[in-house]
């Protein structure tokens, strides 16, 4: 929730920031994504974000097939080597075509690996994700450490994933499309930076890809953020009003004049082949116009006169220092309605905010921006319909019958 927005690397890669507190400590993190799949974009990120940032870890999260008979969809699979399954030389033997494998290996530090046998012990944080896993109906998610091939390749075909297993490693866990990438880049600019890959199994390198669980896994992580620990159900009603201010609204206005921006741009280049964005562009600014007034009146009106009865003496309170707030909340219902059908239309748009084949790098930085905007407004809207709207009704008819005893 506190990602600052997207920012120039360099000419042509965009990244972000934000503070997370680990221990004692506060650490900056960044992250960015390549737009393109393969280990040759992935490597180029990796050099570039290192040389540029100076980080002391790196860490790639993602997507994988599983070709373990014990990993199930949904099992997270941490690399401890990864290497470039098609490297090797093809030769004619007695007229057939014979491929050679000739496999570089790159291994994770042993540190590296410690910390991820403890993460892997953490049953707080596995336990946690049990819910999105019924919601699936898959077991509970789980974190395999071991082997994971990379190739620039999608890989659609058991028999492929099982030639790997057989002639390269017997204990492959995963086939991806980076880590590879990733780990050599990391270990070729700075031997002394620990690196790390977590991938979520989506397939089993086969024709059945789950599209469902694809789509669940793009978010499983972000809501196991730095405020895991956060229990919102417990903050008085002015302590939760100061968090959505200052974390929901400000996100909202922050980013609603950059994603707007990048629309612009988007739809001045690419409007031509994809006349759907001009749609796109006109949904957004009607969010952003509409959301800038809810808050506005959420933040002048409503949230004032919360705090207010919160501070009234129970005992002592007077009709005359009653205050109402049923109907600003039930207009505030509505208006969350309105914005998540309008930004329900537009994933429709964007299929899931899935780029086109042809998409730039702001094209696919717009789409990923609407898709994060859109799961920031779902959270800010269960904190208000389902935590604070209900609790402040509870105070008022608490204060009204006090009140009424009087």
């Amino acid at each position: 929730d506190n990602w600052s927005a997207f920012e120039p690397l360099d000419d042509s890669q965009l990244v972000k920031f934000a503070k997370v507190v680990v221990g004692s400590k506060e650490r900056t993190i960044a992250a960015a994504f390549s737009p393109r799949m393969g280990p040759v974009a992935s490597a180029v990120l990796t050099t570039k974000a290192m040389l540029h940032l100076k980080p002391k870890l790196v860490i790639m999260r993602g997507i994988c097939a599983g070709v373990k008979n014990d990993s199930n969809f949904g099992d997270v699979i941490a690399s401890e080597v990864s290497w470039d399954w098609q490297s090797g030389k093809y030769s004619d033997v007695k007229g057939n075509e014979v491929f050679e494998i000739s496999p570089h290996q790159i291994d994770i530090t042993d540190q590296t690996g410690t910390q991820l046998t403890l993460f892997r012990r953490d049953d707080k944080f596995w336990g946690s994700l049990t819910s999105e896993a019924t919601k699936l109906k898959l077991p509970m998610p789980k974190l395999i450490i071991g082997p994971v091939a990379t190739g620039s390749s999608v890989l659609a075909d058991a028999r492929v994933a099982g030639r790997i297993t057989d002639t390269q490693h017997r204990k492959v866990a995963g086939l991806d499309m980076e880590i590879y990438g990733v780990y050599a880049a990391a270990r070729s600019v700075d031997k002394a930076v620990n690196f790390m890959a977590l991938k979520s199994v989506c397939d089993k390198g086969d024709k059945q890809k789950k599209d469902n669980v694809i789509k669940a896994l793009k978010n499983i992580f972000i809501e196991k953020d730095a405020k895991l620990g956060l229990k919102f159900d417990d903050l008085s009603l002015s302590k939760l009003i100061d968090y959505i201010v200052e974390i929901h609204h400000r996100y909202v206005k922050d980013s609603g004049v950059v994603i707007l921006n990048h629309l612009d741009k988007v739809v001045s280049k690419h409007s031509e082949r994809h006349p759907e964005l001009i749609r796109i562009k006109d949904l957004f600014s009607e969010v952003k116009r509409e959301l800038e007034q809810h808050m506005m009146k959420e933040e002048v009106i409503l949230f004032p006169r919360i705090k207010e009865m919160e501070l009234m003496d129970n005992n002592n309170v007077k009709e005359s220092q009653l205050v109402f707030i049923d109907a600003p909340i039930h207009v505030m219902e509505i208006e969350h309605e309105k914005a998540a059908n309008l930004l329900n239309e537009i994933n429709g748009l964007t299929n899931d905010f899935t780029v086109p084949a042809d998409a730039c790098t702001t094209f696919r930085l717009a789409y990923d921006e609407l898709r994060m905007f859109e799961h920031d407004l779902h959270k800010h809207v269960h904190l208000e319909n389902n935590l604070l709207f209900p609790k402040a009704l509870l105070l008022q008819n608490k204060l009204e019958k006090i009140v009424s005893a009087n």
